[in-house]
């Protein structure tokens, strides 16, 4: 997978997790480079990825018992645009 990989990561481990912390301080630097991949993306290749990272998405909220409540947002990822 060559766009949003961080996602499909994160779906896949969150599965795992214990327990969540929100930090106050940030501890990761993201430089926003023009030239990247997440700028650069083609249309049909961002689409692809969401549909393929759709039904992960998915299957984790079923999985936690929290998809009915969250339909509505998890369809808004789906066809939001990329810049979002």
């Amino acid at each position: 997978m060559t766009w949003s990989e961080d996602l499909y990561f994160n779906l896949t481990y969150i599965r795992y997790a214990e327990r969540f912390f929100a930090l106050t301080a940030p501890i990761y630097n993201y430089y926003d480079n023009p030239g990247s991949a997440v700028h650069l993306t083609k249309v049909r290749t961002a689409i692809t990825a969401r549909t393929a990272l759709f039904s992960y998405y998915k299957e984790l909220y079923e999985q936690l018992g929290l998809y009915e409540e969250n339909k509505l947002q998890i369809f808004k990822y789906l066809i939001s645009s990329s810049e979002a």
